[in-house]
């Protein structure tokens, strides 16, 4: 078993894809050509011919299987260090990066705040739901004597001040659906006052969350 429904990335034309809607129009953004990146899409390319991949805070790489009804993950190992995202016009921003820093139209770069505009593709991710008291938790299928039935995992412990990051970007105090990114970074759905960029809520450490053993067998 493995967290993680409707997420990730993407192995296609010899690249790790993700994909950013803005103004109604779809970038595609590439993890940046590093050695640890082309070995990835070999193996997936080889095993599975492409397809959707995820990576967790937690260092696990995971791969939906293709054509499984019931949403058998694999682990296929884990990843470390620095992940860079290009995008089409060769802007890159590295996501694991735990001060994110942004570069206003007019000014000094400074460390994204609660609210702000998230600069990346924001699916990348878990799909987590943030409680009241600012713990995530996601849910995945298992397979069950019916088919396959939907459970619900924790993923984070409270975090009081999560909660309140969250609520400052424009949250319900009762908690609701959140992205927790490959970096650690937290980030809510869509806005259209955005441009349709995610906002951005705030940073879970890697620490603070369940080890790949836990995940892989939770």
């Amino acid at each position: 078993m493995v967290l993680g429904q409707s997420n990730g990335m993407r192995v296609r034309r010899g690249a790790i894809e993700a994909h950013l809607l803005r103004d109604g129009y779809r970038e595609t953004w590439v993890i940046d050509q590093s050695p640890g990146a082309r070995s990835l899409v070999a193996v997936v390319q080889a095993a599975y011919g492409g397809g959707r991949l995820l990576l967790l805070p937690n260092g696990a790489v995971i791969k939906p299987v293709p054509g499984r009804s019931d949403g058998e993950r694999r682990l296929l190992g884990h990843w470390w260090g620095t992940l860079t995202l290009v995008s089409p016009l060769g802007q890159r921003i590295c996501t694991t990066e735990a001060n994110m820093l942004v570069q206003p139209p007019n000014g000094s770069p400074r460390s994204l705040r609660p609210g702000d505009p998230w600069p990346a593709p924001s699916t990348t991710g878990l799909r987590c739901r943030i409680d009241a008291s600012g713990a995530l938790s996601a849910k995945t299928w298992q397979a069950s004597r019916w088919g396959r039935s939907e459970v619900e995992y924790p993923v984070t412990a409270p975090d009081r001040l999560l909660s309140l990051c969250y609520r400052i970007a424009g949250g319900h105090g009762s908690g609701g659906s959140v992205r927790l990114l490959e970096g650690g970074h937290v980030v809510m759905p869509n806005h259209s006052m955005d441009g349709g960029l995610a906002r951005y809520v705030g940073y879970v450490p890697p620490s603070c969350l369940p080890s790949i053993s836990d995940w892989k067998n939770g």
